[in-house]
């Protein structure tokens, strides 16, 4: 007996890809609303897409690490990937602080 996996937002890379696309049309019309509007996305599309370049950056570095360790790997991801998210909460606080003062 064969056991089929379900697809689903985590398990299929179309359906992830679906999902995201409706999010961002949504984000961009909203965007086009106004020109204050339409800066601060597309600053923030510039900052994510340098954090997702850091994320692939540090899986990469992870996947190759992990040949000789599968533990360290997960633990390293794990660890990686907060350590960025924590930074980029830390610069979008800042961001915020610096537009409202």
């Amino acid at each position: 007996m064969t056991r089929q996996v379900e697809d689903t937002p985590a398990t299929n890379e179309l359906l992830r890809f679906n999902v995201l696309c409706r999010k961002a049309a949504v984000l961009t019309s909203k965007g086009s609303k106004s020109e204050e509007m339409m800066s601060y996305l597309d600053e923030e599309f510039d900052r994510i897409d340098k954090e997702m370049d850091l994320i692939a950056k540090a899986l990469e570095e992870e996947d190759d690490d992990s040949i000789n360790d599968e533990e360290h790997h997960n633990d390293g991801v794990q660890a990686t990937s907060s350590m960025i998210i924590e930074e980029s909460l830390q610069e979008l606080d800042l961001e915020r602080i610096k537009r409202k003062g």
